[in-house]
């Protein structure tokens, strides 16, 4: 509460129906995505700010089609891949599964947190 009240910019773009690479939802905080069908995603238009947050969250219906952010996949732009510190693909379930990525500059990569 007070004058420094947080405002998130939250996107929810047309409905994806294929796999994307260097995908670009363009300025945003939160990144509400759904599908036709499961997709992969190789990467996000990097970042510019250190530290910089990214939430996403699959509003596929229950029972509907994951997301999959694919681990540094040669599909997209070197700055633009996302890293899993688990070392593979991180799927986000349907029926409100999520991501949070944080942008770092050392790497030039979205970490997946």
């Amino acid at each position: 509460g007070g004058a420094d009240a947080i405002n998130p910019v939250i996107v929810t773009p047309a409905s994806l129906s294929t796999s994307q690479n260097n995908y670009d939802p363009g300025v945003c905080d939160i990144l509400r995505l759904s599908s036709s069908t499961a997709i992969d995603i190789t990467g996000i238009v990097a970042g510019t700010v250190d530290g910089a947050l990214r939430l996403i969250i699959n509003t596929n219906a229950s029972g509907g089609a994951a997301i999959t952010l694919k681990h540094e996949s040669a599909s997209s732009t070197a700055a633009n891949r996302l890293r899993n510190a688990a070392g593979g693909d991180y799927v986000i379930a349907a029926d409100g599964g999520s991501a949070l990525l944080t942008y770092s500059t050392a790497i030039s990569r979205w970490r997946i947190l």
